[in-house]
């Protein structure tokens, strides 16, 4: 058994799935130059490469035998609006939550109208525990 954690865009090519909920709130910052700021422990993000997590899951099948692995990825979110570039402005998250609600509101069509539902209003999604250990050469 497996069980990865959000597995996110290929390291190297950037590739990714367009409507997985990471893609969309790249796409929201991208759109709006806007993100939550992140302090300490919230800098660190849920997230493992495709690759990285394909590599290891064949890695597991070839020793067999019964086992439970957990692969779990992480990266920084500075680290990824940085490679969006230095216009992203950068907010509490209670404030890109709100302005994110009423661009939905304003937009059936926003890449978070179907996510917003599910993001909770005082803590950013997808955090993580752990180091580091993604590249992030995602490309919004």
């Amino acid at each position: 058994v497996i069980r990865p954690g959000m597995v996110v865009w290929h390291s190297q090519s950037g590739r990714c799935n367009p409507v997985d909920a990471l893609s969309r709130i790249v796409r929201a910052f991208v759109q709006h130059s806007l993100a939550w700021e992140s302090i300490g422990a919230d800098d660190l993000l849920d997230g493992i490469n495709v690759d990285t997590f394909c590599a290891c899951a064949y890695s597991v099948w070839l020793r067999g035998g019964p086992a439970v692995y957990a692969l779990r990825g992480a990266f920084r979110l500075e680290a990824l609006l940085s490679s969006i570039g230095p216009h992203v402005q950068r907010v509490p998250y209670r404030a890109w939550r709100e302005s994110m609600a009423r661009q939905c509101e304003e937009q059936q069509e926003h890449p978070l109208t179907a996510l917003l539902p599910h993001l909770a209003t005082d803590q950013p999604p997808l955090e993580a525990a752990g180091d580091d250990v993604l590249s992030a050469r995602r490309r919004g």
